[in-house]
C-alpha cells in the first residue's frame, strides 16, 4: 500500500513530522533536543551552522637530552599541528558526551588522529577543548603535545563563552 494515501498510518506519521518541522518554534517542546534558532540565549548551541573554526595543538615537548643534529631526530623538532572543525562539528561537541575525530595537518613529517571533546569549567563557565585520544591512545601524543587545544574563539558562532 503506498504511503501517500490519507488514513494510512505511515502517511499520518509523515504528516505529523512535516507539521513539526514546518513550525519548530511552536512545537519545540516536542523535541528531545530543542533546536536553536539564533540569538544564542545561553543555550550553548550554534545559531548558524556555517563556517569553520581553526584549532591547534600546543608545542610538542622535546626530551631533555634532545640532539637536533642526530638524523633520527630530523622530524622531531618543536612544532604544533592545526586542524579545522566545521560549525556543525562544533555543534555536535555541544551535545552531552559527544566527540569528534579529526586528522591534523602534516607537520614535521607526521600528522595526528585526534578525538576532540568540549569541556566547560564549572567555576568560570568557560568553554575549552581537549583531545582525549591521540593516534588511538588515551595518553599524550607520542611527541607530547599538551591535551588542551588552542582555537580562534571569535570564530565560534553564537557560543556564549
Amino acid at each position: 500500500m503506498p504511503a501517500c494515501i490519507e488514513g494510512n498510518a505511515i502517511y499520518k506519521e509523515i504528516d505529523a513530522l512535516k507539521t513539526l518541522i514546518m513550525d519548530m518554534q511552536r512545537y519545540k517542546n516536542m523535541f528531545q533536543v530543542v533546536p536553536s534558532f539564533g540569538g544564542g540565549g545561553g543555550s550553548g548551541q550554534v545559531a548558524a551552522i556555517q563556517g569553520e573554526v581553526l584549532f591547534w595543538t600546543g608545542d610538542s615537548v622535546l626530551p631533555k637530552k634532545f640532539n637536533s643534529s642526530d638524523p633520527a631526530n630530523a622530524n622531531k623538532g618543536i612544532h604544533e599541528h592545526e586542524f579545522t572543525l566545521t560549525a556543525l562539528e562544533i555543534h555536535k561537541l555541544q551535545l552531552p558526551r559527544k566527540t569528534v575525530e579529526v586528522t591534523t595537518e602534516m607537520k614535521n613529517g607526521h600528522a595526528h588522529k585526534l578525538r576532540i571533546k568540549r569541556f566547560i569549567n564549572a567555576e568560570t563557565n568557560k568553554v575549552f577543548y581537549k583531545y582525549i585520544e591521540c593516534d588511538g591512545k588515551k595518553t599524550l601524543c607520542q611527541d607530547k603535545h599538551p591535551k588542551l587545544l588552542g582555537y580562534e574563539k571569535g570564530k565560534i558562532l553564537a557560543d556564549p563563552s
